[in-house]
């Protein structure tokens, strides 16, 4: 059978519509799944109703502070991957764009270690501070340096090192800095690089630009507070850390001591003696300051530190042999009793106790820490 030239132009060019068609559909195709990818790749902060960042209080649960949220999902990674492998097997002239975006998507994955830490935290009010990453936390009553780490997932380490605590007692009242994870907070210096901060604080430079959300290293500038992830503070810049000095000779025979225990030098955090019903320089003088500025007051005419308890527990006080920081130690040893504070409780059981006129750690007016091996011997009183 013959077919007629006209016959073939009309099949030619019907070949040739189809072909265009297809390409058409092509081109449909992948702009709609862009659409679907860009609508579903975005999703806007929430906020509340103030532009301004919130802190946070034991009353105001963290997620409900109006933090951005965001969230990568499974779905956002394939639509990337199929819009591209789609777009460069038609090898259309937006390919490398859509590549692009599939990139991003993923990378944005694998930093979701971050993003998921610090989307129900919300920023530190401080004009220096370089991310989201660092928690303002107002603190309340019962909380503890324990309680709070344990409540924003990080280790009692982070969070005293973060606030130069030498204890787990915090004071009532006080704004305490939460980092989203482990590590160090660091306020940028004159003529700091990034490279000797990693190296310094045993951190890495990719991880405190991502945590942190840098462009780059020349990012940071002076007086600037940032997370380094991981990081490690060296000995000497530790919360309480005191140069030691070595004894050349044997040191004299140390007179005996209210309690036993291991002597630790002195306490590192300054406490004002507040002027009360107890005499300066004395252990009772101590306690009472001490447990005021913690915002846990005691009564000021106790007596000595023998009748502590007993008058305590008369005035509503809960007493017992059970410790806990901030609570008041007290032993009825010697003549006079003797009474101190504890700071914190170590994974042994032991506990760690600040004091003042330890005949064995200092003498008359000094302050000292003092481990106390078997805690569950001495009253305290909460």
């Amino acid at each position: 059978m013959t077919i007629s030239k006209s016959t073939q132009s009309r099949v030619s060019k019907s070949k040739r519509s189809h072909l265009k068609t297809s390409s058409v559909a092509v081109y449909v195709g992948v702009l709609f799944a862009l659409v679907a990818l860009v609508m579903s790749s975005y999703r806007p902060p929430s906020v509340g109703s103030d532009d301004s960042v919130l802190s946070v209080s034991a009353e105001q649960p963290v997620a409900s502070t109006g933090a951005v949220e965001y969230a990568t999902t499974l779905d956002d990674i394939k639509s990337a991957n199929l819009a591209a492998n789609v777009a460069s097997s038609a090898n259309l002239s937006i390919a490398n764009s859509v590549s692009s975006q599939s990139i991003s998507i993923s990378t944005l994955a694998e930093l979701e270690q971050y993003n998921v830490t610090t989307a129900s935290k919300t920023q530190i009010t401080d004009p220096n501070m370089a991310t989201d990453v660092l928690t303002a936390y107002e603190v309340v009553e019962g909380d503890t340096a324990q309680s709070i780490a344990d409540k924003f997932g990080v280790s009692v380490q982070t969070v005293r090192w973060a606030n130069n605590l030498t204890s787990d007692a915090v004071t009532v009242g006080s704004t305490v800095v939460v980092p989203a994870v482990d590590g160090v907070v660091y306020t940028i210096k004159d003529n700091d690089s990034l490279s000797e901060i990693a190296e310094k604080y045993k951190s890495s430079v990719d991880a405190i630009i991502t945590a942190n959300d840098l462009d780059d290293e020349a990012s940071i500038s002076t007086s600037m507070k940032m997370l380094l992830p991981g990081g490690v503070l060296p000995e000497n810049e530790r919360p309480g850390y005191r140069v030691t000095t070595p004894v050349a000779t044997p040191p004299r025979a140390v007179p005996r001591t209210y309690v036993g225990g291991q002597c630790l030098g002195r306490f590192g955090t300054r406490v004002p003696d507040i002027a009360s019903g107890y005499a300066r320089g004395n252990c009772t003088r101590y306690a009472f300051s001490r447990r005021a500025q913690l915002g846990r007051p005691v009564p000021n005419n106790l007596g000595n530190a023998n009748t502590w308890a007993t008058r305590a527990s008369a005035r509503g006080y809960t007493v017992n042999n059970t410790p806990a920081p901030g609570a008041v130690f007290q032993t009825r040893e010697g003549y006079y009793g003797h009474v101190g504070v504890v700071e914190w409780i170590n994974p042994n059981g032991t506990i760690v106790i600040s004091e003042m006129n330890n005949r064995g750690c200092g003498g008359y007016n000094i302050v000292s820490l003092r481990t106390i091996p078997n805690p569950q011997d001495y009253t305290y009183i909460h």
